[in-house]
């Protein structure tokens, strides 16, 4: 019985949504838009579990209700799609100890300002050494309707070895990765300026030969694949 109800024809007509106050519709019709395929009520309830997860999955929304309502006709349904969006600013901060050393950890973030569920975070270091460590980082999911989640970044790093070590480094750099939305495959850029100095002129000879400018660039290419000793995916790349 439970068998043929699944069977019964069914089609989507109508997607009604509830709940967006920032979001850009578009987002979401995106997400929404496969569910004019399926022609049964079993393929229906799959393709809307499948939408749920894509939808929580955009980092926009702290709750997604999808409901299958009577569409006024025999064969006929809609979707009632209601979102609970979350708070569009995220703050953290916290102080870690390790050994000897403290570090305090500030972090803001821009959920969803802009409507396209998109995330900003500005975050910033402090810790021995003198150390300041600040990053800005963006993160989409599907820009442009592209199959994968968008990750972009720059960071600037300073800390002073001189009472330990004699010498001062600082470092400067942009990465962007491109990650599959299953998360099996991902393709990572980077590039890092960084300069030491001597400060003090008693760095050891090794300190000394590396001194000054340099940059560096990488590329990494990284697949995903299912482990054989069940403890998950292995990667590979």
């Amino acid at each position: 019985a439970v068998a043929g109800a699944g069977a019964a024809p069914l089609r989507v007509v109508a997607v009604d949504l509830r709940g967006l106050a920032r979001t850009n519709r578009a987002v979401v019709e995106g997400v929404l838009a496969n569910l004019a395929e399926p022609r049964t009520l079993a393929a229906v309830a799959e393709t809307l579990h499948a939408d749920h997860a894509a939808l929580m999955a955009l980092g926009a929304f702290a709750g997604v209700d999808l409901t299958l309502d009577d569409g006024g006709k025999p064969g006929e349904a809609r979707v009632v799609a209601t979102f609970d969006e979350r708070p569009p600013l995220s703050l953290r901060a916290g102080t870690y100890v390790q050994g000897t050393e403290g570090t305090v950890e500030l972090e803001a973030s821009l959920i969803n300002a802009l409507g396209r569920a998109e995330r900003v975070t500005l975050s910033l270091d402090r810790g021995a050494h003198a150390l300041v460590d600040a990053a800005v980082t963006a993160s989409r999911r599907a820009p442009a309707g592209l199959p994968v989640t968008l990750d972009v970044a720059a960071h600037a790093r300073s800390r002073s070895w001189a009472t330990t070590a004699s010498f001062d480094e600082a470092s400067k750099g942009v990465a962007a990765s491109a990650t599959s939305l299953d998360g099996g495959h991902a393709l990572a850029l980077e590039a890092t300026w960084r300069r030491l100095v001597d400060a003090t002129r008693h760095a050891s000879a090794a300190v000394k030969a590396g001194a000054g400018h340099s940059l560096k660039a990488a590329a990494r290419y990284t697949r995903r694949a299912g482990g054989t000793d069940g403890n998950g995916p292995a990667e590979v790349g």
